[in-house]
């Protein structure tokens, strides 16, 4: 008997139909008539739904030409062509006393910024801006406003800002980790829910739950340390996405092996998590810092004749008339926001030595 082999038959893949505009138009236009679905088209042209109404979507754009038809329940929009010749913009003035520098509307956003910065370097050199244009460094000596000890008071206070937020941001997305998932939805929720809300209704809500005779939230207003949590709490939803976004990077299965090895949760956070970690705290601790040290509007409202931020006294000189000593305290809350801006590229730079030499 002989031996029947089995044929097996490919069919081969049906070539695909391409459509042009014009008959794009048409199909689009029958989809207008009142009465008729999409679903009803598609399926009289052998068209899929979603492709139709990706032409319909064309038409709206006024990238695809639809013919009028009778029953149509609109007209399609035409595309105009753009008017031609050279668009009219508005150059940027610069005034610096006599000096006057006139920016292409072209000029990038960096430029503008840098000359803004050096313009407010420059006036603090002033004698009088924009009158007397001698140079001096008379503005740097400020007596008025309680002079330099507003700008030591919010050195501290960022500081505190960023010690305090990047303890407490680190221990929510460690604790996060470890709940369920709608417990870690809901935290993620509460945790960035601050974003939306304006600095000077924060402190608005500051002002009116502890400016309030009692021995516990009294004794906290007018106080450094409630305007270094007002700060974190201002800024500490993107200092939570960046703390997570760091935690996340930690190896689960190294975590599990220094447990298997016979270590506890401490030698899990010491020997894994910590040093995995140390970048995002170093850039979460200098950004809470940095933010503290330019802040108004949250704050403005917590300040008392005995405690203020530099940011203020910026303000408070340049209402009294002294606009040249606020650029002079200006230049000063620069210099320190570049040392921070120094000190963590030297942390980073220590950090990711420290980590080469243990590979």
């Amino acid at each position: 008997m002989e031996a029947v082999g089995f044929v097996e038959l490919l069919a081969a893949p049906a070539a695909k139909r391409r459509w042009s505009d014009e008959a794009k138009g048409r199909i689009v236009a029958e989809t207008l008539v009142a009465g008729v679905s999409v679903n009803e088209v598609a399926r009289r042209h052998s068209l899929k739904a979603n492709h139709l109404s990706a032409w319909r979507t064309l038409a709206r754009q006024g990238k695809l030409v639809v013919p009028e038809i009778a029953g149509a329940g609109f007209v399609a929009p035409v595309a105009l062509p753009e008017p031609s010749g050279t668009p009219v913009t508005t150059p940027i003035d610069l005034i610096i006393g006599p000096v006057m520098l006139r920016l292409d509307a072209a000029t990038p956003a960096a430029r503008v910024v840098a000359l803004v910065v050096a313009t407010v370097v420059f006036a603090s050199f002033v004698r009088l801006w924009p009158y007397r244009m001698e140079l001096t460094l008379a503005n740097y000596n400020i007596s008025m406003a309680g002079g330099y000890s507003s700008l030591w008071s919010t050195l501290l206070i960022s500081f505190e800002t960023a010690l305090i937020g990047s303890v407490l941001l680190f221990m929510l997305a460690l604790a996060q980790r470890e709940l369920s998932a709608g417990a870690a939805r809901l935290v993620y929720f509460l945790a960035i829910v601050s974003v939306g809300v304006p600095g000077l209704v924060l402190g608005l809500s500051y002002v009116l739950s502890f400016n309030a005779p009692g021995p516990v939230l009294g004794a906290l207003y007018g106080s450094s340390f409630l305007i270094a949590i007002c700060n974190f709490y201002h800024y500490h939803s993107q200092g939570f996405l960046t703390m997570v976004t760091g935690i996340r990077a930690v190896p689960q299965r190294l975590e599990e092996t220094v447990l298997c090895l016979g270590g506890n949760n401490l030698h899990r956070l010491r020997d894994t998590i910590l040093p995995f970690m140390a970048p995002t705290l170093v850039s979460v601790f200098f950004f809470l810092f940095m933010r503290a040290m330019v802040t108004l509007s949250a704050i403005i409202f917590l300040v008392s004749p005995q405690l203020s931020v530099a940011a203020v006294t910026v303000v408070r000189l340049d209402q009294a008339g002294r606009s040249t000593q606020a650029a002079a305290f200006s230049v000063c809350i620069m210099l320190s926001v570049l040392m921070a801006m120094l000190a963590m590229r030297l942390s980073m730079r220590l950090i990711t030595r420290r980590a080469a030499t243990a590979q």
